[in-house]
């Protein structure tokens, strides 16, 4: 997703997991449809995706703004690579929160199976085996 090559959305990212505020994906009706039907083809490649995050190659819109989150991470945050690590536990996070939501609402038996699986890989993963 291009928002993962956005300094900022990825600063804004780290911010909500250091501050341990909420966070949501905001789609439209259509997108989130669009978004829901890859995960019950393949949910591995979103789930590759958020923890591929490198923020060293995000870049904002001005060079200034690029400099001075840059030099908050190395200074601040802990790193670029510490960065990485926050953002892709809350990009999880949330798509864990979406799986259940789907597991739970779903009412097709097929489509609640996919999402279940989708859940069990990332737990998985995650080594949540009793979650």
């Amino acid at each position: 997703p291009i928002t993962l090559t956005r300094l900022w959305c990825i600063f804004e990212l780290y911010v909500c997991a250091k501050t341990g505020s909420s966070f949501d994906v905001a789609m439209p009706k259509d997108l989130r449809e669009l978004f829901l039907q890859s995960i019950r083809e393949d949910h591995r490649a979103f789930y590759q995706t958020i923890c591929n995050v490198r923020t060293r190659e995000c870049k904002a819109g001005r060079k200034d703004d690029t400099d001075g989150i840059g030099k908050v991470i190395t200074f601040a945050a802990g790193g670029y690579g510490n960065v990485d690590l926050m953002v892709a536990e809350k990009l999880k996070e949330w798509f864990v929160r979406v799986l259940k939501e789907q597991v739970e609402g779903s009412s097709d038996a097929l489509e609640r199976a996919a999402f279940m699986h989708a859940l069990g890989v990332v737990y998985q993963q995650q080594a949540k085996h009793a979650d």
